[in-house]
């Protein structure tokens, strides 16, 4: 895949080099045309139409100047055309339809597979997500029913915390994206807190 990318990229390349090159000789035919309009003085071409108009002498170029503009901007159109040849010929030629059928369906198959990795690791996401809930409202009833035995929830959650508490790491899975929710400390009024946030309805010791 990373050489077709590159060989994609180097087509494009061509591509905009020689849609640059046609609108320059776009450009130059014209600018081409309105010199030789404006620049040129009237000449009779038919004996029997006279001429009606004169230009006057300072807009229009002398007969040698004109002349040398005129093959300058010959050349120009055919450097311009030439290079636009150049440009078409080192394109690469089309792809069977056979080919890019096969190329196709490759891509097909990759998409589908990459899909369904994705509805699997979505679906462990919210395993996750309910099995950490769980757990969550049993350590919950757990130190509900601690503070209703002792009769003291304050020395509850504040002397029975863990002298080194370690973090955990609670993954909420919302739709479709994953994010991290919150580190929180291990203790039960830190513990308290979290479940609080995600279940505002929860009957949690205070302090």
């Amino acid at each position: 895949m990373p050489e077709l990318h590159k060989e994609l990229t180097a087509d494009m390349d061509k591509l905009t080099q020689l849609h640059d090159a046609i609108e320059s000789l776009l450009v130059i035919m014209s600018s081409s045309v309105v010199y030789l309009v404006t620049r040129n003085s009237f000449r009779q071409v038919n004996p029997d139409i006279p001429i009606t108009k004169i230009r006057p002498p300072d807009k229009e170029d002398a007969p040698d100047v004109f002349e040398a503009n005129k093959r300058e901007l010959v050349n120009d159109l055919i450097t311009k055309a030439k290079q636009i040849e150049y440009l078409i010929k080192s394109l690469p030629p089309p792809e069977p339809e056979s080919e890019q059928a096969a190329r196709l369906v490759s891509l097909e198959a990759e998409m589908k597979l990459a899909n369904e990795e994705y509805r699997q690791a979505l679906d462990r996401a919210r395993r996750l997500h309910t099995q950490v809930g769980e757990a969550l409202q049993l350590m919950l009833s757990d130190v509900e029913s601690s503070a209703t035995g002792t009769g003291d929830k304050k020395t509850l959650s504040t002397q029975s915390a863990p002298t080194q508490p370690s973090l955990i790491t609670i993954c909420h899975c919302d739709s479709d994206k994953y994010e991290l929710l919150e580190e929180v400390w291990t203790n039960p009024l830190g513990l308290s807190i979290l479940i609080q946030e995600i279940n505002p309805s929860a009957n949690v010791p205070a302090d």
